[in-house]
């Protein structure tokens, strides 16, 4: 008989939902994702806030957490962050980078982990098209 025992509480049901869990940097990511740009997608692609317990502590560091768990529990995850990041991180070269190939072939935090290309997801809302362009070759390669 199968048991849950060697599955972390927090993926459980993950293992039963199927399809693509995306782990953003706060509650305010997913709800952008969700309402305004993936709506349509809910069946396949699931986001989810890496925020921990009360305090709301979420960031980059909790999303390459979450994405490495979700992975040890054998579910395909990746992750998303703000380009921000890469100064905090001490990256400020590839931050400054200005040409997209160059800045997208060097995946600092491995293949399953997106850097924006843009200071963080809500500049996106400035231009809405830009995110499209940018997602759309993400999905068919994630799926």
């Amino acid at each position: 008989m199968a048991s849950f025992k060697s599955l972390s509480t927090d993926f459980i049901g993950s293992q039963y939902e199927g399809g693509v869990k995306i782990f953003l940097e706060s509650g305010e990511d997913v709800r952008i994702f969700c309402d305004h740009w993936f709506a349509d997608r809910q069946d396949k692609i699931r986001f989810e806030s890496a925020e921990e317990g009360a305090t709301g502590s979420g960031g980059y560091n909790a999303v390459l957490r979450k994405v490495e768990q979700a992975l040890d529990q054998r579910l395909t995850a990746f992750g998303i962050i703000d380009r921000d990041v890469l100064l905090a991180d001490e990256k400020p070269d590839l931050f400054w980078e200005t040409d997209d190939g160059k800045f997208e072939s060097t995946v600092p935090y491995g293949d399953r982990i997106h850097v924006l290309r843009r200071w963080e997801l809500e500049n996106y809302l400035l231009k809405p098209k830009a995110v499209s362009a940018e997602l759309a070759c993400r999905v068919s390669r994630w799926a």
